[in-house]
């Protein structure tokens, strides 16, 4: 949930906010892979179990060490290439999430 509310705020403080757009941006981009390894953690289930840990270690690798491998090859794209690898990795947890869960919804209903 926290990192829902940084997403919100990352709207609300718009790139012209430098600073408080980058700690909103940073936040969401940190809580949500700890989410994901909490969720993991908290699953008897294993594939979530083990979805949920790939993608959260994934995703921090992408926003702690894909910058310093765009800063070595001195490549000017800012955090973009680090924020659209951790957008997909997010997007991949979520899409699966979410099926799964309107497919158990689905089944209840019947």
């Amino acid at each position: 949930m926290l990192s829902s509310v940084s997403l919100a705020l990352v709207g609300v403080f718009s790139i012209d906010y430098h600073f408080s757009h980058g700690i909103a941006a940073l936040g969401y981009f940190m809580l949500a892979p700890v989410g994901f390894l909490l969720i993991g953690s908290g699953t008897k289930e294993d594939m979530v179990r083990e979805l949920s840990f790939a993608c959260g270690v994934a995703a921090l690798l992408a926003i702690f060490v894909l910058p310093f491998i765009v800063l070595a090859l001195s490549l000017n794209v800012g955090f973009a290439v680090p924020e659209l690898a951790e957008g997909f990795i997010i997007s991949a947890w979520t899409i699966y999430m979410s099926t799964k869960l309107l497919k158990q919804l689905l089944m209840c209903q019947y």
